[in-house]
């Protein structure tokens, strides 16, 4: 793969240059494995930053891909699930794909405007908060919730014994708040630890996301 300038790196992200390696993120059309990008993700400069910026746009901040969705998949089990604040929806779409039962998926769509978005099937718009509480099920799926009160709302309606599938960065990181870390927490002491994510989550260069299995109890 050649090297490109920082010019051609800039038009790349509208991910139609052939060095980008255009199918291997374009999650509509494909869900790479992790062995496909990993080093690109990683060690890529540049061409990675760009990269990012354009999947973020179009699809999604966590980076999906096959091996991540199996593990999940693994988790979820014969479970129930839904996903809130999902953005364009392509984790839920590929997890169904995969055989999980996700039998919702919301957003409040308060970025429609960003017209890079490309949307998955099924992605519907609700509250997420008022989602979980309408909504019976063992897991709730977040997914790099915003840095305000939204993580804590999801949280607080969240029922004892009910588990969330949280994939963002840590406390101090670019999501949710300290409050709802804090209530992770005093919930489920161990549930953040580093040693306990879902390993087959990839970071793109410059990220801090990790995915953990936390029990409100």
């Amino acid at each position: 793969m050649k090297t490109l300038t920082e010019k051609e790196a800039r038009e790349a992200n509208g991910m139609t240059h052939p060095a980008i390696l255009p199918r291997a993120f374009q999650l509509d059309l494909h869900l790479p494995a992790n062995h496909e990008i990993q080093d690109i993700v990683n060690d890529y400069g540049l061409q990675s930053f760009y990269m990012r910026e354009t999947y973020c746009d179009k699809y999604s901040y966590a980076l999906i891909t096959k091996d991540f969705i199996e593990d999940l998949t693994g988790i979820i089990g014969g479970k129930t699930a839904i996903e809130v604040a999902a953005g364009p929806g392509w984790l839920s779409y590929w997890l169904r794909k995969r055989g999980a039962r996700v039998i919702l998926t919301t957003d409040n769509m308060s970025w429609h405007k960003n017209e890079e978005r490309i949307f998955a099937p099924g992605i519907t718009k609700g509250d997420a908060a008022e989602t979980v509480l309408k909504t019976n099920t063992d897991f709730v799926i977040l997914s790099w919730p915003y840095m305000d009160k939204m993580a804590s709302k999801i949280w607080e309606a969240m029922a004892p014994g009910q588990k969330m599938v949280y994939i963002g960065e840590g406390e101090g990181g670019c999501c949710a708040d300290d409050t709802f870390f804090s209530m992770v927490l005093a919930s489920d002491e161990e549930g953040l630890n580093w040693e306990k994510r879902v390993k087959s989550l990839l970071q793109w260069q410059g990220l801090h996301d990790r995915c953990h299995v936390l029990e409100k109890k």
